[in-house]
């Protein structure tokens, strides 16, 4: 176990080091580790506040009830890391294949922008994008039930063969879902989007 105020005692470079294989409750604020690496790393119930991961390869590491706030995450591997019960806030994860996370892993977005990631094929029942910008995100195949997208951009964002019962659209914006491709089931949708589920029908709508 670590504890943040050892760390204020040390300078800036061997805090980015971090040497510990385990951290618990611990607080990180500032961290600039682009480009760096994070290989067989634990973190439980820490918090990672205006942080730069940009590009930054988590190699086999596990980060369980954590948080990112106002954290940067773009473009980062994931490769065998395990992401539980994780909270993103205010933080960008762009680009980023989440295919690579060892499962189960479970996210909550809120005010966050993760375009351009790809959840291919994931078991994401009950993830949340509150708020969110999540362009041309690879949802094909995914299982999204009772996954909450309220107010999100889902603009070029990619459903097919995707599990989307019991789903929450309320107040989502510019996503194109076929009905006739995705699993729909007491799935939530709100007007005038909802208008875009008739897309792909060859009817007239006056």
């Amino acid at each position: 176990m670590a504890d943040l105020s050892l760390f204020e005692e040390q300078n800036k470079n061997e805090l980015n080091k971090l040497t510990e294989p385990y951290y618990k409750e611990t607080e990180f604020k500032g961290l600039d580790l682009a480009n760096g690496e994070l290989k067989g790393k634990e973190f439980y119930r820490c918090k990672f506040t205006s942080c730069n991961f940009f590009k930054v390869k988590f190699i086999s590491c596990e980060f369980d009830n954590c948080t990112f706030a106002a954290s940067d995450l773009s473009l980062s591997i994931v490769k065998g890391s395990k992401f539980l019960s994780t909270y993103f806030k205010d933080s960008k994860s762009v680009g980023i294949d989440w295919r690579e996370v060892r499962r189960p892993s479970t996210f909550k977005f809120v005010n966050s922008k993760i375009d351009n990631s790809v959840f291919y094929k994931m078991d994401l029942r009950s993830i949340n994008l509150i708020n969110c910008s999540a362009q041309n995100v690879d949802f094909v195949e995914a299982d999204l039930s009772k996954a909450v997208f309220t107010n999100t951009d889902l603009l070029g964002s990619r459903f097919s063969f995707t599990n989307l019962a019991y789903a929450d659209f309320s107040e989502a914006f510019n996503y194109n879902i076929n009905p006739k491709d995705n699993k729909l089931k007491k799935t939530v949708f709100s007007m005038p989007e909802a208008v875009s589920l008739l897309n792909d029908f060859d009817i007239i709508i006056k």
